[in-house]
C-alpha cells in the first residue's frame, strides 16, 4: 500500500484547498445568465483568488497568520450580508452592479454559505486565540489547531464547493419593477395593436 502512505494530512489540505477555485470558476461559467449569481460568485471569487495569490506571503508570519485567516475570513461574511450594498454602491458606474441592484435577491443557499462561513470564522477565532496564547507561554500545546481546525475547515470547504454550485444554477428570479414589467407592458401593447387592427 504504497499509495496510501503518501497521503498527509498536508495533502489533504492542499487537495481541498483547490476544490474552491474550481468551484468558483464552474460556478461562474454555470451561474452566467443569472446576473446575482454571477455578481455573487464573482465577488467571492475575487476573494479567493486574492487569498491564494497572497497565501506564500502570509504563511510566513508565523502565529499571525491566524490573524490573517480570521480578518479575511470577515470579507466572506460581508460579500454575503452586503452584496447588495455594494451593487448599489458600484451601480451609478456599471449597468451590471445596476442590475444586480434591481434584481436582488438571497437565496438560502447563501444563507447555508453565510453559516458555513460564520463556522469558519468561529474556528479561525478559536485558533487565532489558542496560537496567540501559545506565542506567548499561556499554553502549552495549540490542540484545537492542531487537531480540531481541519476538521472543521475540511467539510467546510467540501459543502461551500456544492452550495456555490447550487447558487451557480439556481434559476434567475426577475423583479417585478423592472425587467418582468416593461416584457408585461411590451404584451400588452401588442395585444392591443392586435385588437385595434
Amino acid at each position: 500500500m504504497p499509495f496510501f502512505d503518501q497521503i498527509t494530512p498536508e495533502l489533504i489540505y492542499t487537495s481541498v484547498a483547490y476544490l474552491s477555485p474550481a468551484a468558483f470558476t464552474i460556478g461562474l461559467i454555470a451561474g452566467w445568465k443569472n446576473i446575482n449569481s454571477r455578481c455573487f460568485i464573482g465577488l467571492l471569487f475575487m476573494l479567493e483568488l486574492i487569498d491564494t495569490l497572497l497565501i506564500d506571503i502570509v504563511w510566513e508570519w508565523s502565529y499571525n497568520y491566524y490573524v490573517w485567516v480570521f480578518l479575511y475570513g470577515t470579507l466572506y461574511i460581508y460579500v454575503i450580508i452586503f452584496r447588495r450594498v455594494i451593487a448599489k454602491t458600484l451601480s451609478p458606474f456599471s449597468n451590471f452592479f445596476r442590475g444586480v441592484y434591481n434584481n436582488y435577491h438571497f437565496t438560502k443557499y447563501e444563507g447555508l454559505l453565510l453559516l458555513v462561513y460564520s463556522i469558519c470564522l468561529t474556528a479561525s477565532f478559536i485558533a487565532l486565540v489558542e496560537m496567540k496564547l501559545y506565542e506567548y507561554s499561556i499554553i502549552k500545546s495549540w490542540a484545537f489547531t492542531k487537531y480540531a481546525l481541519g476538521c472543521v475547515l475540511i467539510p467546510a470547504t467540501i459543502i461551500e464547493g456544492v452550495l456555490i454550485l447550487k447558487v451557480a444554477l439556481k434559476k434567475p428570479v426577475v423583479s417585478m419593477n423592472n425587467v418582468s414589467i416593461v416584457s408585461e407592458i411590451n404584451k400588452r401593447n401588442n395585444i392591443t395593436q392586435s385588437k385595434d387592427k
